[in-house]
């Protein structure tokens, strides 16, 4: 499933967790636009509980005590190791991203915790078209009233 240009991966692997009761659902918190996070709740189908954190420091560090994973659409928080080491439940992080220096590493590597970006699908990069080029294309169909010419063969 795509959710804002990145996949949720991982998540229905994760459903046996030892820590979490019976029956009671995983929390995914997601930091970005409303959009994304309306999208990534739709595209979870209900399998999660998916927390729609602020891009505030404090926010995201109370919220990631809880959850299992991190959706990080807005890349404005840096997640800290602090962070991680206080998040128990936390197996996965995955970002709408090619990189993601603003993810401390090594407790996430001293817990095998995977950080997930745009750089491993490559078939979507492959696939989007750059927004430089798609506004340039959008630019000149104006500068030629290609909608106008359009209108006019139709």
């Amino acid at each position: 499933m795509r959710v804002e240009g990145f996949r949720i991966t991982c998540i229905s692997s994760f459903n046996a967790d030892p820590v979490r009761s019976a029956g009671e659902h995983m929390k995914i918190l997601y930091t970005g636009s409303d959009g994304g996070f309306e999208a990534a709740t739709g595209a979870v189908g209900g399998r999660a509980d998916v927390v729609h954190g602020q891009a505030t420091a404090d926010e995201v560090a109370r919220e990631l005590k809880t959850s299992d994973a991190l959706l990080d659409a807005s890349m404005k928080v840096p997640i800290t190791d602090e962070m991680v080491r206080t998040a128990p439940l936390l197996k996965i992080i995955s970002c709408a991203t090619t990189g993601c220096d603003h993810i401390d590493r090594v407790e996430l590597e001293r817990r095998d915790i995977p950080v997930r970006t745009l750089r491993e699908d490559r078939e979507l990069l492959h696939n989007l078209t750059p927004a430089a080029e798609h506004s340039w294309a959008l630019l000149m169909a104006c500068a030629r009233k290609l909608p106008a010419a359009l209108e006019h063969v139709k």
